[in-house]
């Protein structure tokens, strides 16, 4: 089976990460994912692909946790007129929540503030907010 981990998400925050399939073989392959609905989890592309001999194509997965937590979702992929050729993608997210947090920080981090290569005595800036979510 294979695992694709998202980490550790705030609650609320949406992050998407890619499932790339390869076709090693040398004839054309159909394949399709079989995919049960998920409040938190969500494929955005079609789920039904042709794969040319040694080719790939990338599916994207968007996970936004609503709760504090370790989720996780399984959906397969089956290759057609071939049932030996199945795959299950097991895919798993942790919510969490914290009652400050920092926003618009370089490169869409959590909780680090990169500045990069920095020239001595050289004023660098780095812009970004703090937001309370607290009650």
């Amino acid at each position: 089976m294979v695992l694709l981990d998202f980490g550790r998400i705030r609650v609320g925050k949406t992050v998407k990460l890619p499932i790339i399939i390869k076709n090693d073989g040398v004839i054309p392959a159909t394949a399709k994912f079989r995919l049960s609905p998920h409040a938190q989890f969500k494929f955005l592309d079609q789920p039904n692909f042709t794969l040319s001999p040694k080719s790939y194509q990338q599916f994207r997965v968007e996970f936004t946790p609503k709760d504090v937590g370790v989720v996780q979702w399984e959906i397969k992929m089956a290759t057609m007129l071939n049932p030996y050729e199945q795959q299950r993608i097991r895919i798993k997210g942790e919510g969490y929540f914290e009652s400050i947090v920092f926003e618009d920080l370089p490169q869409d981090r959590e909780d680090e503030a990169l500045f990069g290569d920095c020239v001595i005595n050289k004023r660098r800036r780095v812009k970004f907010f703090i937001r309370n979510t607290s009650d």
